[in-house]
């Protein structure tokens, strides 16, 4: 609810950036030079969708660096982000290539899809439950969430001695009030997904982060 009434005052379409200009042309190049790609994820990825011609949704995209490893792949891609810096960076510095976007919170995505594709940014949701039960709706036939999601082990040291920090942890974690952008404990991360009535394909350790793969059963 907190986020939720913080939404209707900060909307993205109509100015609102959470990412400076100058972070995210620092960001940016960072992705483009190899510090913000990982292999390792696009190789477990590989594992579960062979993504030509398949529609593809690059949830939290960012910079845009696994979008563009999806339009390359044949993907027919979609961004959604809710920084118009990260987007414009993107059209200005790729304009060969063929993708749709839109701009907006994670929550407010459109459409439907064989992939969705949240990298590390599942936390930027406002309400944890709500999210996940949009990213299902979200999924075609037979598709698949492929998320990397922020969990305690991540960001041990930066919660410690970090009173505020810590505050926010425990009331998401046990009262599902969502102030800000804490991280979410992987004990509710499985609990979120279990619940979900999806099939779940993979929950596990992946380095710092979650793992997990849901599967939209054929109906």
């Amino acid at each position: 609810m907190v986020n939720y009434l913080f939404s209707l005052f900060q909307d993205p379409n109509k100015g609102f950036d959470p990412v400076p200009y100058n972070y995210a042309v620092n960001y940016f190049e960072e992705a483009y030079n190899g510090k913000r790609f990982n292999e390792k994820i696009i190789k477990k990825l590989n594992q579960f969708i062979k993504l030509k011609n398949k529609d593809v949704l690059d949830l939290g995209a960012g910079p845009g660096q696994y979008t563009k490893y999806f339009v390359e792949q044949g993907a027919n891609t979609h961004y959604h982000d809710i920084s118009k810096n990260y987007i414009t960076l993107f059209k200005d510095t790729f304009p060969e290539l063929e993708f749709t976007y839109s701009l907006g919170y994670l929550e407010h995505f459109e459409g439907s899809y064989d992939l969705i594709f949240n990298n590390v940014c599942f936390n930027y949701g406002m309400n944890d439950k709500k999210l996940v039960s949009k990213i299902a709706k979200g999924l075609n036939s037979n598709g698949i969430y492929f998320g990397i999601l922020p969990n305690e082990n991540m960001y041990r040291q930066k919660l410690k001695n970090k009173l505020f920090l810590l505050i926010q942890f425990y009331i998401n974690d046990f009262f599902r009030i969502k102030i800000g952008h804490p991280y979410t404990s992987k004990r509710k991360i499985k609990n979120l997904f279990l619940k979900s009535h999806y099939e779940i394909l993979a929950l596990e350790d992946f380095d710092n982060h979650t793992l997990v793969v849901l599967k939209n059963k054929k109906t």
